[in-house]
Order: C-alpha cells, then structure tokens, then sequence
C-alpha cells in the first residue's frame, strides 16, 4: 500500500506534460513537490539549473523581472536532420526559453516556446520553421519545402524537443531534490 501510495505522489510530482493543442507553441512542463521554503527552492534552482539546463549551447538564466519568486533562462540545442539529407538550410537551431516558478514546498518548471531557425551560412540561405506547434502543420511554411518536407522536419524537431526536454526535466528534478 506504501509503496502505491508513493508510486502515485512520484506521478503526480513528475507528471510532465506537453500541450496537445495543435494551434499552441509546444510547451512541456513539470512540477515538483519539496519540503522547502522558497528562497530554498530558488537556490536549489539555481544550482540544478547550472547542472542541466545550465550547460546547453547559450544557457543563461536571470530574476525575472521584479519577481524574487521566478527565475527565467534560454538555451538551444543544434539541429541536423537524420531523414532530410542535403538541405543545409534546415540545419540550425532551436532555441527555447525556460520559467521556473518558486513557491513555498513547490516548483513548477516551463520550457518553451521552441523555435526552430535554419542555417544562415547556407548558399540559399537559412530556411526558419518558426514557432513549433505541439502538432499539426507549420504556422507558416517556408518556401522551397514541401509540405511533406515540412511535416518530417517538425515532427523530427518534436521529438528532439521532447526528448531533450524530458531529460533535463528528470535530471533538473533529482538534483532540485538532492541535499546539498
């Protein structure tokens, strides 16, 4: 019975969730619960930002705004297509931005909107798929691709999104959780 009841508070803890809408920007999120103060949870965010989230490719991470409570950063990760070969265009990055929320025994943790931006230095120059929607088509599809392209990109750049996310998400959670 313990071990149920502490297997349903671990789902509910770690419920990471994207939304499903098919019109909104791919969001993936979580929340954690911790016997702590806020000012604890912001320190603790601080040091497991800086072991997650911390060392992708242009991390930082600020107070946001005026809110002591808040913590928002940006990072990317480099994107190269595993099924589009030769379009040199797509390759680039997709950036994203990070919320983490504080409260007194909670944190709740945002990622996203993700944007994907191609290839500058590419002889036609880079292709943006803009905004990644959690499904459906593109916002807007790019000239040169098809529509078939462009469903393969987005669905490979969601997959990676989430992937990459669930991971720093896991690994954001133990060390939120781990005692200094």
């Amino acid at each position: 019975m313990r071990g149920l009841l502490l297997f349903c508070s671990w789902l509910l803890a770690f419920g990471l969730r994207a939304q499903a809408d098919s019109t909104q920007a791919l969001v993936i999120s979580a929340a954690y619960s911790l016997p702590l103060s806020q000012a604890q949870v912001i320190e603790r965010a601080q040091r497991a930002w800086a072991q997650t989230f911390g060392r992708e490719p242009g991390a930082t991470l600020a107070p946001a705004g005026d809110r002591p409570d808040q913590l928002e950063g940006s990072a990317h990760f480099n994107f190269r297509s595993r099924d589009i070969t030769g379009r040199e265009e797509t390759m680039g990055r997709v950036s994203y931005r990070v919320r983490i929320s504080a409260t007194n025994g909670g944190c709740d943790v945002s990622i996203g909107p993700f944007r994907h931006s191609g290839n500058r230095g590419a002889l036609r120059g880079g292709t943006d798929l803009g905004v990644i929607t959690a499904g459906g088509p593109a916002v807007k599809r790019p000239t040169g691709l098809s529509g078939r392209t462009v469903t393969g990109l987005l669905a490979e750049i969601r997959y990676l999104a989430r992937q990459r996310s669930e991971a720093l998400l896991r690994n954001f959670g133990a060390l939120l959780r781990d005692e200094p």
